[in-house]
Order: structure tokens, then C-alpha cells, then sequence
């Protein structure tokens, strides 16, 4: 953990953190030095938790701010972001996020700050909630398992219903026999056909 000297001037700190399926540390490096970041703090990728955010909100002072990608960057789910906002307003700390385009440095009053941040805390629940589907469906295919609807008939039960079909029998009552519509019959024994 990164102890941060005392300063008696307004900061800039820049914060990093990555998971599966953000940017990556570099990109927000990039993005953080281009917004004159004076300091980046990134978090390790190991274990769980924040520290360095919580050693970083340990030495903030009134007037500083911190800068991150995009809101979400600053917790991982929606209440620790809450949480997170509150500490920093706590401490008259500003926020800025790139992504969102929030910059509490610029607002006229705390409605305008507090209303551009709540616009971004909304945009925030949305990239956790896709983050968060990514890391479902990444880990679902890793183990093996295939997406989307379950299909109604085997291959075996279209071939059946290929030869009954073939032996005469009504559209209707094959697809009655193994419990579909007649059109999802005929879409799958003609999809089993090309």
C-alpha cells in the first residue's frame, strides 16, 4: 500500500481500477495522464477490496479531487459507489469522471454538482449491470455450458418426425406427438433437411 505524503495544496489524484471486461490499466492511464492527473493511484489486481482507494481517501483534503474513467470505476456494485460518493462529498472532495463528463470543479452550486452526479451515477448502474452480465456469460461459456434457448427437438426427435412426415402422416399430429407448434415442425425438420 502507497502511503500519500500530506499536501498543502489542491490535487488531482487519478484512480485505476480494472476488472474483467473494463478498459484496461494502461487505457486509464492514458485517459487519466491526458486529464493532468497529479498523481495516478491504481489498484492491484489481486485480492479483494480497495485499498488503495481507501488509502487514498485517508489522505484527500477539502478542494482535492479524484479523477476516474468512468464512475463505475469507484466500486464495483451500486451501494459501494453510493457509499463511496458520500465519503468524498464528506470531505468536500471533488469528482470528476471522464466518461460521464462530470467535473464537480465546474459546477455553480451543490444542486448543479449533485445533479451531474446523480446523471452519472445512473450511467454508473448501467456499465456495473453490463459488466456484470460480460463476467456471467464469460464464466457460463469457460465452463462449458452453450447460450440462448434451450432447442425444442433433438436430432434424433427431427429425424422422427422426418419419416413420419415422410410416411404420410399430418403435419398437425407430428407436432402434437412431441408437444410444439406446426411451424416450429416445419421450421426444424427443414433446417435439418439443408
Amino acid at each position: 500500500m502507497i502511503i500519500y505524503n500530506n499536501h498543502n495544496t489542491q490535487m488531482n489524484f487519478g484512480y485505476i481500477r480494472t476488472s474483467k471486461g473494463s478498459v484496461s490499466a494502461a487505457d486509464q492511464n492514458k485517459a487519466l495522464q491526458a486529464a493532468r492527473c497529479d498523481k495516478i493511484v491504481e489498484e492491484g489486481t489481486e485480492g479483494k477490496g480497495r485499498p488503495e482507494l481507501i488509502g487514498l481517501a485517508e489522505t484527500l483534503q477539502a478542494g482535492d479531487a479524484v479523477t476516474v474513467t468512468s464512475l463505475d470505476r469507484l466500486a464495483p456494485i451500486l451501494p459501494q459507489l453510493l457509499s463511496t460518493l458520500a465519503d468524498l462529498s464528506s470531505k468536500s472532495v471533488h469528482i470528476q469522471s471522464l466518461q460521464e463528463q462530470i467535473d464537480t470543479r465546474q459546477c455553480r452550486d451543490v444542486t448543479d454538482g449533485l445533479s451531474q452526479v446523480l446523471r452519472g451515477i445512473v450511467a454508473a448502474a448501467r456499465a456495473m449491470l453490463i459488466e456484470r452480465v460480460q463476467e456471467g456469460r464469460a464464466n457460463v461459456i469457460r465452463k462449458g455450458a452453450k447460450l440462448g434457448r434451450r432447442r425444442k427437438l433433438t436430432d434424433d426427435q427431427i429425424e422422427h418426425a422426418q419419416k413420419l412426415l415422410a410416411l404420410g402422416e399430418s403435419g398437425r399430429i407430428v407436432a402434437r406427438t412431441f408437444g410444439i407448434s406446426e411451424a416450429t415442425l416445419y421450421r426444424r425438420t427443414k433446417l435439418r433437411r439443408l
